[in-house]
């Protein structure tokens, strides 16, 4: 089977007539990407496929909790002229022959009820026959009970990861694929025909009250299959809720939920801090307005201290004395050398020693050397002392202002990351909806699971009844028969059923724990975790072991590899059922980590089958993934919402390529 074409008139967001080619171009080429916001008919896309095919027994009509023409009304484009319809085209080897065939299902208003109409043609011309038993003949080609192998979303996938709902999706799956309903089918309506003949053979004063129970049996077996259908309608919208309750919490975690009860220290803390910081700031004003900027010019002052001191060298009578002799002395000996005569020397020197005589007695020199030195000493104390405890003081007030502005930021950051009390009370108030709404489900769905339980033990009390009333009869007075014969033999029939239905599944069950496992190692990036799957025939339960033949805990698996075996589960049941059928993929990759998504993009979605047809959002397939999956996808489609129409539009290209497709 391969789907060509699908068109939408007006269902859901769709507006007008839309159609979408979904024909693979090349077997290299697997995969028709459909990428789409939350919101933008993804789904509707998916449930529209189904609902074209099985109509009523599509899974979302079945589990609609309205009847079958509110959930058409339900997908009737808003403000549309009353009339939807969805179109899917495919073509079909039959034996050596492929036929196209097209299936319209088209439903109009008509008063206060909706009339639906089906058209099949094949070839291109209408069958009538066809069209009026297509509920029937469907099967030949996707049996309704695989369609769940082929056709899932992510939330399919989720439940099979969840260990404790995996067994029973897994049971319902491997008998769908088996056909073990009809032979469950098969020993009730034995059971019924053993009930009926065994009346037969009862006297005629017990007949009355072995047909009321009978008539008892029938009505308690009526009300407890209305009774199962209500409790599976409860099944994926108690879920739904429950992931709306662990959606709020994540909200509200994410947003900061968790650090609320500490605003109020936190803006206390803040307070604090910023008055700190602003006498922090105070302080170093302070201290720049004394002396500390002279540290600046440390080297200077201390250029300044030596230059002093040496002019107080010269300053002093003494020194300045001797400094004068010495320089006269080296004048005296120059003249000398010069040839000047002896008497002409003794007069110079003279004069020069009367010179020294009178520097020696000034005062004004001594009063220069005092000012000098308390100079010195002045700058001396600034340099070794003021100036060093100005620079520790103004060292220690950066590091404390540093500290509490880093600080500060933080307490800023965390304030800001947390939502403001009115967005946290909105957050708050959307969980505890979303938690009385999950209650009040779950309060509806346990009354309807008590309800289906009573009945079905009224029922089981009631059957018993039936069999001890008849064994209480004078049967075995009304001689044996044909009747007797008959009973003999539905009884062994009815004991080779039920063996054959568990020599059924165990067969079954060695190829599938190998064709699953064969999937897991292809998906799972860490090679040899897992060495064996076990599939219990009889409750169906997976048990998996490691390298070591040690059984591994599926609590323990990480998430992301939990999915990825639920997917290997999906794979492997698909590839059992020996079909060569679609498969289509509503947002798979969630709650993957990158690495799983890379081997679930690399090595799932180009070998799940012949067709891949993928709705993404634009947070899963995209950058690397787009690029890896790229190779293999023959047509590229978008699904843009238009907020002020309320409507979708198909767009050809990806959120990452305008292209129109794949060359």
């Amino acid at each position: 089977m391969h789907i060509e074409t699908i068109q939408l008139q007006n269902v859901g967001v769709f507006a007008g007539i839309q159609e979408i080619d979904l024909r693979v171009k090349t077997a290299k080429r697997p995969v028709v990407l459909i990428g789409g916001l939350n919101g933008c008919g993804k789904t509707t896309l998916l449930e529209s496929i189904l609902l074209a095919l099985y109509g009523k027994l599509s899974p979302a009509a079945r589990n609609a909790r309205a009847s079958y023409e509110s959930y058409l009304e339900s997908l009737m484009t808003t403000g549309a002229d009353g009339a939807s319809a969805v179109e899917l085209a495919f073509r079909v080897h039959e034996g050596t022959v492929e036929h196209r065939y097209l299936v319209r299902r088209s439903w109009v208003t008509a008063g206060k009820r909706i009339r639906e109409d089906l058209e099949v043609q094949v070839d291109g011309c209408y069958d009538e026959l066809l069209s009026s038993n297509w509920a029937e003949a469907v099967d030949r080609f996707l049996p309704q009970r695989l369609a769940g192998l082929f056709f899932f979303d992510g939330e399919k996938i989720a439940k099979l990861a969840d260990p404790k709902q995996a067994p029973k999706l897994l049971q319902t799956a491997i008998h769908s694929l088996l056909g073990v309903e009809l032979v469950d089918q098969l020993e009730a309506d034995l059971s019924v025909l053993v009930r009926r003949k065994s009346k037969d053979l009862a006297p005629e004063e017990d007949r009355a009250a072995l047909d009321s129970l009978e008539t008892r049996i029938s009505e308690l077996e009526r009300d407890r299959g209305a009774a199962k259908q209500e409790v599976a309608a409860m099944v994926d919208p108690l879920e739904r809720d429950r992931q709306a309750v662990e959606h709020a919490e994540e909200d509200l975690r994410e947003r900061g939920g968790d650090f609320a009860g500490q605003r109020q220290s936190l803006v206390i803390e803040r307070d604090r801090l910023e008055q700190r910081a602003t006498e922090l700031r105070s302080g170093l004003r302070e201290l720049a307005a004394g002396p500390l900027p002279l540290s600046l010019i440390r080297p200077q002052l201390e250029a300044i201290i030596s230059d002093l001191g040496a002019q107080a060298q010269v300053g002093d009578p003494v020194a300045l004395a001797k400094w004068i002799g010495d320089r006269d002395q080296r004048f005296i000996e120059r003249l000398r050398e010069l040839g000047l005569d002896p008497e002409t020397l003794t007069k110079i020197d003279a004069v020069l020693g009367e010179d020294r005589a009178e520097i020696s007695r000034s005062d004004r020199s001594k009063d220069a050397r005092a000012t000098t030195f308390a100079c010195i000493d002045r700058i001396r104390a600034l340099v070794s002392g003021v100036l060093d405890t100005a620079v520790e003081q103004g060292r220690s007030l950066l590091e404390e202002v540093d500290a509490a502005t880093i600080r500060l930021a933080e307490v800023e950051r965390l304030l800001t990351a947390m939502p403001s009390e009115e967005d946290l009370a909105k957050m708050v108030k959307q969980l505890q909806t979303a938690e009385e709404r999950h209650r009040r489900k779950l309060r509806e769905f346990e009354g309807r699971e008590a309800k289906y339980q009573s009945i079905d033990r009224e029922l089981e009390i009631a059957n018993a009844r039936y069999e001890r009333e008849w064994k209480a009869s004078k049967s075995e007075q009304l001689g044996q028969g044909d009747i007797v014969r008959f009973l003999k033999h539905a009884d062994k029939a009815q004991g080779i059923i039920r063996t054959f239905r568990t020599r059924l599944v165990e067969r079954h069950s060695q190829r599938l724990e190998a064709l699953i496992l064969e999937g897991y190692h292809l998906l799972l990036r860490k090679d040899g975790l897992i060495r064996e799957i076990k599939i219990d025939p009889t409750t169906c339960e997976i048990e998996l072991r490691g390298r070591h033949e040690q059984v591994l805990d599926l609590e323990r698996l990480s998430a992301g590899e939990r999915q990825l075996l639920a997917t290997a589960m999906l794979w492997g049941l698909a590839r059992a059922a020996g079909r060569p059928l679609p498969v289509i993929i509503d947002t798979p990759l969630a709650r993957l980590d990158s690495a799983h998504k890379t081997h679930f993009v690399q090595r799932y979605l180009p070998q799940a089958s012949h067709q891949v047809l993928v709705l993404s959002t634009d947070s899963e397939i995209h950058g690397e993934y787009y690029d890896i999956l790229k190779p293999v996808v023959s047509r590229e489609y978008r699904l843009d919402h238009d907020d002020t129409t309320g409507s979708t539009r198909v767009n050809t290209g990806y959120f990452q390529s305008e292209v129109t497709h794949a060359d």
